[in-house]
């Protein structure tokens, strides 16, 4: 329990609220790049002691990194989730080129006041549920769209892909988000013109399709007081023409779409086999009463009801007592003995260089500081 301070006519009165909040999910992977906000590390410690008074214990710990295993993912659709921006284009200004002294002016290709200046509609498109996978490309299609009747040519200017990632951090009743970002892809002055089909046009997905996630992209987790999401920010700048010739709007739209990063290791089918049995159990602890108990005792001369009367439990006799002496294994622990070891693939993962909070190998022996405790 944590406290509050509320002022109340002026007196300072400390109020207790409940921090009573654990997630039981999956552990979190390694992080760090957060210097002196939160970490999450994990090592191996291994200590000898030394029966003697006078001689210190060997300590000696050793870093890991950690990648969870990924939950189960729904099986292969046809669904999307998307994000869209419209864009209303000004008509153009007919500018000649003025004419120098060595040149004349000349007359443009087409009239501008007579091109109807397009009515765009732009869609970043992920499948349904929006995952992506570490060290793998973005499962990623854009789509440019005429809403008007227009015949000029739209142009492909400027394209970034950006993956954002949120980090937040709780502690008692304080929140505070960290943003991080990673560029996946950043080019400009392409001057590519679109081909139009059905007045729909998709950018080529070979512009990101071989660039895989960087290997310091730790998946979405949500734990007690450190989350981990993600977005996806997505910038298209577009000109239209007519002919060779391009007018100088250029309209740059954001698309943001958030979505989950998984670490890519698919867990065991013995471990999906034990969860499918397990929600198909019946809960153990509901209570059923029998048909001639009635759970409620109304007494005729009280005004208000009393309250619900049960009949006791009865416990079985164990060797040593009611109780049993030892308690039973818990689901993890029962379905762990039947687990077989994780075989998938192994990510490149790295931790940002540079940015260890403050934590280094903890490695000393007798002779080096002071007395180590265990």
């Amino acid at each position: 329990m944590t406290s509050t301070y509320v002022n109340v006519a002026g007196l300072q009165m400390q109020m207790p609220h409940n921090t009573d909040r654990h997630i039981k999910k999956a552990l979190p992977p390694s992080l760090n790049g957060l210097p002196g906000l939160a970490e999450i590390r994990y090592y191996v410690k291994a200590t000898v002691q030394r029966a003697a008074f006078y001689k210190e214990n060997f300590r000696a710990q050793t870093d890991f990194k950690f990648l969870p295993i990924e939950p189960p993912r729904t099986p292969p659709n046809k669904r999307e989730s998307y994000a869209r921006r419209q864009h209303q284009f000004a008509p153009a200004v007919d500018s000649l080129p003025k004419a120098g002294f060595f040149r004349r002016a000349s007359a443009p290709d087409s009239d501008p006041s007579a091109v109807i200046p397009p009515h765009v509609s732009i869609d970043g498109r992920l499948p349904d549920p929006a995952v992506a996978t570490c060290n793998e490309p973005l499962p990623l299609r854009i789509l440019v769209t005429k809403v008007n009747e227009s015949s000029a040519t739209l142009h492909l200017q400027l394209l970034q892909i950006e993956l954002v990632a949120h980090t937040g951090v709780r502690a008692h009743h304080l929140n505070k988000v960290n943003l991080t970002s990673w560029i996946i892809l950043s080019q400009s002055n392409m001057r590519f013109p679109l081909v139009e089909k059905n007045k729909v046009m998709e950018l080529d997905p070979k512009l990101w399709n071989d660039i895989p996630l960087p290997n310091t992209v730790a998946p979405s987790f949500d734990t007690c007081n450190l989350t981990r999401s993600y977005s996806l920010d997505i910038k298209v700048g577009l000109s239209y023409g007519q002919g060779s010739t391009v007018y100088p709007e250029l309209s740059i739209q954001l698309i943001r779409m958030p979505l989950k990063v998984y670490s890519g290791i698919a867990p065991p089918q013995a471990l999906l086999d034990a969860m499918r049995d397990r929600t198909s159990a019946p809960n153990p602890q509901s209570t059923n009463f029998p048909a001639s108990t009635s759970p409620i005792s109304v007494s005729p001369s009280a005004a208000a009801p009393t309250t619900p009367t049960y009949p006791p439990a009865s416990e079985p006799a164990g060797p040593e007592g009611p109780f049993p002496a030892e308690a039973p294994p818990s689901y993890e622990d029962a379905i762990a003995e039947d687990l077989g070891p994780v075989d998938g693939p192994r990510r490149d993962y790295h931790q940002v260089e540079g940015q260890g909070g403050g934590f280094g190998a903890d490695e000393k022996v007798a002779g080096q500081g002071g007395r180590l405790f265990p």
